[in-house]
């Protein structure tokens, strides 16, 4: 045994051969692999960005909402504010136009969808025309 050598307990298993890395060799070593190009960028808006966008449309829609039901069911003229719940009338008027404003929304999205369709598939057919006579 040399000199001033520690003894290793058998656990240890044998001794290591090779020297750890310094963070600046590491560091080397990286830069030797980065490219000089940087990632691509994804075009429009992120992920996150729609969904918040969702959301805020979401939230004006549900407002929206909210006032014109409750002025046209819920009149302070009509019925007084002494009671602290809605009445059946009330609760069937509310019903009737959350049901009905749904309905006139799902219908004006789904003609907008059409005439967007429609419109595309027209710019795509002059586009087609436009690009072939050339």
């Amino acid at each position: 045994r040399r000199r001033g050598a520690r003894r290793r307990s058998p656990a240890a298993g044998p001794p290591s051969r090779h020297r750890p890395c310094s963070s600046n060799a590491a560091s080397r070593e990286m830069d030797f692999f980065k490219t000089s190009a940087e990632p691509p960028q994804p075009s429009g808006p992120s992920a996150f960005d729609v969904a918040k966008t969702d959301a805020w449309q979401y939230q004006d829609e549900f407002q929206r909402l909210s006032v014109s039901c409750f002025k046209k069911c819920v009149s302070a003229q009509k019925h007084p504010y002494n009671e602290g719940d809605m009445s059946l009338g009330e609760m069937q008027c509310v019903d009737r136009c959350v049901a009905k404003y749904v309905e006139t929304k799902k219908q004006l999205l789904e003609t907008h969808n059409r005439v967007h369709t429609a419109a595309q598939t027209q710019a795509e057919v002059q586009k087609g025309l436009v690009g072939g006579a050339k």
